[in-house]
C-alpha cells in the first residue's frame, strides 16, 4: 500500500487514522464505540511501523541510518515506558478519571505529532539520497 500511495501520503493517512483513533477513544460510550475507535489505530499503526523505517532508509545514508534507527526505536520504548508509568499513578488521579486523562494526553500527542510532521515536511529532501522514489 505504501508503494502504491507513496510514502508521504501513506504516513499522512496513518497520522490521521491514529490521531482520530486516539481522539475517539476518549469519547467512546460503550464497548462497540471503543472497539471501533481502536480499530482505526489498527489501520494506521501498521502504516507507521512500515513507513517510518522506510522513510529513514530514504532520508539518511548508511552511517546516519544506524543512529536514526536507534533514536526511532529507543524513543518509542522510552515514551511507552514513561506514559505507562505515570498514567495510572499520576495523571488519572490528577485528572479525576481516565476520560479526561485520555483526551488531554491525546491532544498533546496529536499536537506534537502534527508539529513534528509539519517541520519534517518543510525540511524533508525533495529528492531522496539513495535514488528511490519519494512522493
Amino acid at each position: 500500500m505504501i508503494d502504491g500511495l507513496g510514502l508521504r501520503r501513506s504516513l499522512l493517512i496513518a497520522l490521521l487514522l491514529v490521531g482520530f483513533s486516539c481522539m475517539m477513544r476518549g469519547f467512546a460510550q460503550g464497548q462497540l464505540t471503543l472497539l471501533l475507535a481502536v480499530a482505526f489505530f489498527g489501520l494506521g499503526g501498521p502504516l507507521i511501523s512500515v513507513g517510518a523505517p522506510k522513510l529513514i532508509s530514504i532520508w539518511f545514508n548508511e552511517r546516519e541510518r544506524k543512529l536514526a534507527m536507534g533514536i526511532y526505536i529507543t524513543g518509542m520504548a522510552l515514551v511507552s515506558i514513561t506514559v505507562l508509568s505515570i498514567t495510572n499513578s499520576v495523571i488519572m488521579p490528577w485528572m479525576d478519571g481516565w476520560r479526561l486523562a485520555e483526551n488531554t494526553m491525546d491532544l498533546q500527542f496529536n499536537s506534537f505529532s502534527f508539529g513534528i510532521n509539519l517541520v519534517a515536511y518543510q525540511y524533508s529532501p525533495r529528492k531522496p539520497r539513495n535514488g528511490s522514489q519519494f512522493k
